[in-house]
């Protein structure tokens, strides 16, 4: 315990007689057999600002070539950009000091953020609706990732039109994404309904009847379910002239117009 705390001791008074008077100085004071630092890696290092820095420190020898602990004061702070001095010290039993520094640059961050949209960059969206959003990412490699959103007044929902939204952030460091847009066109849109075959058939009774159907299609939810409705014909329908309806509905709850087809079942 003793001979630690006399190198830490010896370690702090070559520090400050190294801030003062260098190495020189510590060989006026100590001698000129000294133990000697060999800094490992880069010296000047640079280091992005943001970036995580790991000093790869030094190794210290007395004058018989025998390691001796290397102390360190890494006070390096990536997030703010300027010059650090990390000071490696060590001290032999004789007593001796070595003192050497690494110059570490942290350079200031020059790169703009990234504007990543959620969705599309085109929307449609139905009048009367309400308008939900979907936002857009702010993407940093210093600061990392921050979510943005629209403006609520940016969308009239209820008034046909075309409506743009611009999504624009910076990076603690100032330096300014180029703004990405959002198009949301508010339409007047109802699905529609198309048959599938003609919209008159005749269909022999006594026999399978297989209804080609319909399909239904909406300008903002796109292709969706029909139900269909009305007289379901079978074998053993009776002859006669029928309607077999088809109606859909959009994510809203707004309906198409109803289409139907006439099926006329002859006798067997």
């Amino acid at each position: 315990m003793t001979r630690l705390l006399i190198v830490v001791v010896g370690a702090l008074a070559a520090l400050a007689l190294a801030a003062d008077q260098g190495q020189a100085g510590i060989n006026a004071a100590f001698g000129s057999a000294q133990p000697a630092i060999s800094i490992l890696g880069p010296n000047p290092a640079l280091v992005g600002q943001g970036s995580q820095y790991d000093d790869q420190g030094a190794v210290c020898a007395d004058a018989d070539d025998r390691a001796i602990p290397v102390f360190t004061n890494d006070t390096v702070d990536t997030r703010m950009p300027g010059t650090y001095d990390v000071v490696y010290v060590c001290s032999d039993g004789a007593g001796g000091v070595a003192v050497s520094a690494r110059t570490v640059i942290v350079v200031a961050d020059a790169v703009p953020p990234l504007i990543d949209l959620n969705g599309l960059a085109v929307v449609l969206h139905e009048r009367g609706s309400k308008y939900a959003d979907p936002g857009a990412l702010c993407i940093d490699d210093v600061d990392g990732n921050k979510t943005l959103t629209a403006d609520k007044r940016d969308v009239r929902p209820k008034k046909l039109g075309n409506y743009t939204i611009t999504y624009s952030c910076s990076d603690s460091a100032g330096n300014e994404a180029e703004p990405a847009t959002r198009t949301v066109v508010v339409v007047k849109a109802r699905p529609a309904i198309t048959l599938v075959g003609d919209p008159a058939t005749t269909h022999a009774g006594g026999t399978p009847y297989a209804d080609p159907g319909a399909t239904c299609w909406d300008p903002i939810d796109g292709e969706l379910p029909v139900k269909t409705g009305g007289k379901t014909i079978t074998e053993s329908t009776k002859p006669g002239t029928y309607t077999v309806k088809y109606s859909c509905a959009d994510e809203g709850g707004h309906k198409a117009k109803k289409v139907t087809r006439t099926v006329t079942v002859t006798a067997p």
